[in-house]
């Protein structure tokens, strides 16, 4: 914690009633991104040009070691933007209040005040970093999203700050959630197996030649023709990864970065100027492209996913109803779902699809921000209406005579959702999305059938016997 708190600091926290200094931490600086990012660069540099040599003195063109080489090259195009970005970012400082919390970059203070939290998110590593938080978000109702570091990984007190926030998180009820999830209860689902790397890479290949081919007959130049077969391929490969597995999503990914390197050939032949300065426009073009494919992404990817959620709908005999508003059972409620103040009576509800499940009506609806980033997913809900108002029941914090141990027994079963609650006359649970279009349509039958199970074991008789909360 600094020994004076920064002027700035303490005249945004004066003006926004933030009461006193609770805990400060100072973020990564800008230098600091900058040499992590290009010490990456250099190290995939390093490998690609050791394969490239190995090759050479072995005398041999093995196709697999040159694509692992030149994908490591093109991770290095990326980690030296990344580089270069990290010397614009400015360093940052996070400071917790009584009533809120402050963040500084490049010394200017913003601030969030404890009732404008709508979720944290810890993001945990994986490979070399599993087991560790390397991140945490703090994201506010209107679509602030701000990055706490926990570097260095493992060092003493790395994970305080991320620790504190989590804690006010979880006094507030506001959702603390873990990316990737980690659900022992999550049941296993039996997909669409993925084919092969090599199959999926020599398929798309000849997919993008003959799109290519087909295109550069209609009279569209090569280079360009070459550029929008790369695009089309990975945008489509990019969205299909949604259904089919982050492999095929990394390769729609990959086609876009490669499609994005052949059009700087476009650029170069359609403009008679010096060749780096053609490309500079051509990098600033792409840089604007990305930003409108991006925003395309972030309105198109939740629209595919009610578009799945329809035909779950449609092939199980549920009601389709789309947007519809939503009647929130209480308070508990509305602090547990996404981007919805706490307190309030109804909530917009994006892909609702109803049904009658074991005699007790169902309804399950997404929540999304109200202005979503590319990284953030749809919130699932389910609502099952049970016969009577009961006393609020939460697992760990409360507890409701008409929960017995059978029904226990059920929520502690694969396939039982996380995270429930009991409100009034509404079983309730969430869910985070997989991705950018939700919840994973095959989840719905499984939890749809435990909380059904749940909801046929809670004894009402035990309500005659004790009171019910209003």
């Amino acid at each position: 914690m600094p020994d004076a708190l920064p002027p700035r600091v303490a005249d945004a926290a004066t003006q926004r009633g933030l009461g006193q200094l609770v805990y400060a931490r100072k973020g990564t600086g800008s230098l600091g991104y900058f040499f992590f990012f290009l010490a990456v660069t250099v190290g995939l540099v390093a490998v690609a040009g050791a394969i490239f040599g190995l090759i050479y003195l072995a005398n041999e063109s093995d196709t697999s070691l040159a694509a692992i080489a030149i994908v490591c090259l093109l991770g290095a195009v990326v980690t030296a933007i990344y580089a270069v970005m990290g010397l614009f970012r400015g360093s940052t400082a996070h400071y917790i209040f009584e009533r809120g919390l402050v963040q500084t970059r490049r010394g200017r203070p913003d601030v969030i005040t404890w009732a404008d939290l709508d979720e944290i998110r810890q993001i945990w590593g994986s490979g070399l970093t599993a087991g560790k938080m390397l991140l945490v978000q703090v994201v506010t109702f209107d679509g602030r999203i701000w990055a706490v570091e926990t570097f260095p990984c493992g060092e003493a007190g790395a994970t305080e700050m991320p620790d504190r926030l989590a804690d006010i998180a979880g006094r507030l009820g506001r959702p603390v959630l873990r990316r990737p999830r980690l659900d022992p209860k999550e049941p296993e689902l039996v997909g669409v197996a993925e084919p092969p790397s090599k199959i999926l890479v020599f398929g798309l290949l000849i997919g993008t030649a003959v799109l290519g081919f087909v295109i550069h007959a209609i009279g569209v130049p090569g280079w360009l023709a070459a550029t929008l077969s790369f695009w089309l391929v990975g945008v489509v490969t990019r969205l299909a990864g949604n259904r089919y597995g982050r492999v095929i999503r990394a390769l729609g990914w990959l086609w876009v970065v490669i499609g994005a390197f052949t059009f700087l050939g476009v650029v170069n032949d359609l403009l008679p100027i010096n060749g780096w300065v053609a490309t500079g426009i051509g990098v600033l073009f792409e840089i604007a492209a990305f930003r409108v494919l991006r925003r395309a992404l972030i309105g198109a990817l939740p629209m595919l996913g009610a578009r799945t959620r329809r035909g779950f709908a449609k092939a199980n005999g549920w009601q389709w109803v789309g947007e519809a508003p939503v009647a929130l059972p209480g308070p508990y409620t509305a602090a547990h779902l996404q981007n919805v103040p706490a307190g309030v009576p109804t909530a917009p509800g994006h892909a609702v699809i109803r049904s009658v499940v074991s005699g007790m009506p169902v309804m399950i609806f997404d929540r999304i921000r109200v202005k979503p980033g590319l990284t953030d997913r749809p919130q699932t809900a389910w609502f099952v209406q049970l016969p009577a108002a009961s006393p609020l029941h939460v697992p760990g914090m409360a507890t409701s005579p008409i929960v017995t141990p059978d029904a226990l027994a059920v929520a502690a079963t694969k396939g039982f959702p996380q995270q429930w609650w009991i409100e009034g006359d509404m079983l309730c649970a969430a869910r985070d999305g997989d991705d950018r279009t939700g919840t994973d349509p095959r989840f719905l039958p499984y939890y749809t059938q435990h909380l059904a199970a749940f909801a046929a074991r809670l004894n009402w008789s035990a309500l005659h016997h004790s009171p019910v909360a209003s």
